[in-house]
């Protein structure tokens, strides 16, 4: 009834050879999808008491990318659940200035608040472009941060999406979050055919931000 405020958001899961998971976001307004989140890991895990994410990264920090991970935490979801790293590149308060997020503009704090004080084991990574990041056989390569575009003022809060690629067992996933037209413009440019994956996220749910 609410057209984009009842869809999911983004959420992928990459289970690695060791178990482990890396996980991408974690979105969406429906309160039921931090039980998705716990059971669909607690589903793939090899071991049902010892549920592991390596690495958890948020693109940004939209609601529909980090709305279901806070109710996942807040429902006490994480108890059975150890996350060894949290990445990210979240825009600051200020940049918000003179953009109209509405109800969205304070995520990017809560998000952070909720790593610091309700992970207080794992390890907080701010992403940068060129990051090389290894765990259980998966490489994860950032190739793109809002701070590629800096300084210029930020227009759209959906241009500080990371990009990046995950490569398994020579297959490889780009993942564009919620890449504006501004950032796929940036990418085609620094890399040209470089950009070639074998799997691509398409940009924004389908919306906008992929160009041809």
């Amino acid at each position: 009834e609410d057209g984009f405020y009842n869809q999911i958001g983004l959420f992928l899961i990459f289970q690695l050879e060791d178990g482990r998971f890396i996980v991408v976001d974690g979105g969406g307004h429906d309160s039921k999808m931090a039980d998705v989140i716990y059971n669909s890991l607690r589903k793939l895990a090899v071991d049902k008491k010892n549920i592991t994410v390596a690495a958890w990264i948020f693109t940004h920090a939209h609601s529909d990318h980090t709305g279901s991970f806070v109710k996942f935490t807040n429902a006490g979801k994480n108890r059975n659940v150890k996350i060894q790293h949290f990445i990210h590149h979240f825009s600051t308060p200020e940049q918000y200035d003179g953009i109209e997020e509405g109800a969205d503009s304070g995520r990017s704090e809560q998000a952070r608040k909720t790593f610091i004080n309700e992970y207080p084991n794992a390890t907080v990574i701010k992403a940068h472009t060129g990051q090389l990041i290894q765990a259980g056989g998966v490489e994860i390569e950032m190739l793109y941060t809002y701070e590629d575009l800096e300084p210029s003022p930020l227009e759209y809060h959906n241009t500080t999406s990371l990009v990046f690629r995950v490569t398994a067992q020579d297959t490889s996933v780009m993942v564009l979050g919620d890449a504006s037209n501004r950032v796929s413009l940036r990418l085609v440019a620094v890399y040209g055919d470089y950009l070639q994956s074998d799997m691509v996220q398409i940009a924004h749910h389908g919306y906008t931000g992929g160009t041809i």
